[in-house]
């Protein structure tokens, strides 16, 4: 386990946007998600996306940026949750790259809000593939 925290941490220290889970933040370094946090800005990432399961996710800067969301609620039934943490990877870097990096903390909330409802639609599907809402990611920033 020690050599595969650490060659995950040699690759994370490349990247400017990182997303784990909850349950990678157990694997690799306890439940102390505050501990983890430290631990990986200290390997000089930027942003960490983190993923909560059934409590939504968050984001943290190293500017001191730190917003949560709950996980959408839509009429669907969960079907498949395989495929929730890629789907709200996903959807940050498109709106990234479509909207440009957010300038503030309404962004970013804009942008996970966003990546919670890919994340529920996806999983009112089985199978993990990646579903959009209608005209999601042709929005405009608020």
């Amino acid at each position: 386990m020690v050599a595969y925290r650490a060659g995950a941490e040699t690759a994370m220290a490349r990247a400017a946007l990182v997303k784990v889970s909850d349950e990678d933040i157990a694997l690799f370094y306890g439940d102390d998600r505050k501990e983890a946090v430290a631990r990986l800005f200290g390997l000089g990432i930027e942003t960490l996306l983190l993923t909560h399961g059934a409590q939504g996710a968050s984001l943290h800067t190293r500017s001191g940026i730190t917003v949560a969301v709950d996980i959408a609620r839509q009429a669907k039934p969960i079907v498949d949750t395989m495929g929730a943490g890629d789907a709200t990877l996903a959807t940050v870097i498109a709106m990234i790259l479509r909207q440009g990096m957010p300038r503030d903390e309404g962004d970013w909330r804009h942008y996970l809000e966003s990546a919670m409802q890919v994340a529920a639609a996806t999983c009112a599907h089985a199978g993990g593939g990646l579903i959009l809402p209608e005209g999601l990611l042709s929005r405009a920033r608020p």
